[in-house]
């Protein structure tokens, strides 16, 4: 070989090898921080319309539940039955403002992920139930009220 095709053959070589690890560095080290982003729209997009887990107080008083969406198939909507007496708590999940209280810390225990991974995939078909895991608060609906009435607005 002649010297400048060696020397663009060392060039291009050089360049897939920077592409390479760039690609790598992307992928392995910094790939986690863009996947949590809250900024991220896929991660919204997945968190938003699905069926989340069932909230419930400690005496059986459900004060949050995901029911179908009337205007879209496959999505389901959250519903806080219980309104202000548990806001504070529960907290919400919002397209504009991403998720407070109880919805955010616990909500990957209130999402189901187990049809979107391959040990996911390979739970459902082998048994595991795919619908979202619910929570189950030591919180009293009764003294929850009353302390609500005694604090008043």
């Amino acid at each position: 070989m002649n010297d400048p095709i060696r020397r663009l053959a060392y060039g291009i070589l050089t360049l897939f090898l920077v592409l390479a690890v760039a690609t790598t560095w992307t992928q392995a080290v910094v790939g986690p921080d863009y996947r949590d982003d809250p900024r991220n729209v896929r991660l919204m997009a997945f968190r938003i319309g699905r069926e989340r887990g069932v909230i419930v107080t400690r005496d059986g008083t459900v004060v949050a539940v995901s029911e179908p969406a009337p205007d879209e198939p496959r999505a389901f909507r959250r519903v806080y039955p219980e309104g202000e007496v548990y806001a504070h708590l529960v907290g919400y999940v919002s397209v504009l403002f991403d998720a407070a209280g109880l919805e955010a810390a616990r909500g990957r225990d209130l999402v189901s992920n187990r049809g979107n991974t391959i040990s996911g995939v390979l739970g459902v078909l082998f048994g595991d139930d795919p619908r979202p895991r619910g929570l189950l608060l030591t919180v009293d609906d009764t003294l929850q009220r009353a302390a609500r009435d005694a604090l008043g607005d």
